[in-house]
């Protein structure tokens, strides 16, 4: 990994990495000329915001997360 420099743009790379009833993986890479500076996975969780207990992916935006699996 290079460190990233003040006032650069950088590529960001995202992909999904798992989809499950209610849970999804995203995978980003920030990079410049073919050169990963940072790689960050990150777990989201659908809850319902009243229970706090987990609840399917809205129907849309699984099927918008499926086309980068």
């Amino acid at each position: 990994f290079k460190p990233l420099l003040p006032f650069q743009k950088y590529p960001v790379d995202s992909n999904t990495l798992q989809l499950s009833k209610s849970i999804f993986r995203l995978d980003f890479r920030v990079y410049q000329k073919y050169k990963d500076h940072a790689v960050v996975t990150t777990t989201h969780v659908c809850v319902d915001p009243k229970t706090m207990t987990k609840t399917t992916i809205p129907a849309a935006l699984k099927q918008s997360l499926e086309k980068f699996l």
